[in-house]
């Protein structure tokens, strides 16, 4: 591994880590909101644009390089890990 293979692994493991925050974050949200009111009209539509925005990124990071790709699916991981953690899900 050379220097400049770091860039792409430390920028695709921050891209994929903020985004598994946002969608994890999301995501609980959309929960909530459905076990509240039990509309799921709104709840889809952010499930898609969820989904849809998800993958633009990874393939935008897979159009960068495979290692930008595969660091991105890591912090995507680890995000979801953080996230079911701060929400009391330690088992997950």
């Amino acid at each position: 591994m050379e220097i400049h293979d770091f860039v792409p692994l430390v920028s695709g493991f921050i891209a994929g880590f903020f985004l598994g925050l946002a969608y994890f974050r999301l995501m609980h949200y959309s929960i909530e909101a459905y076990t509240q009111s039990g509309i799921a009209a709104g709840i889809t539509i952010g499930v898609i644009a969820r989904i849809v925005v998800a993958a633009l990124a990874f393939w935008l990071l897979a159009q960068w390089s495979s290692l930008a790709l595969l660091s991105g699916l890591f912090g995507f991981i680890i995000a979801r890990y953080r996230v079911l953690k701060s929400e009391g899900f330690d088992h997950a």
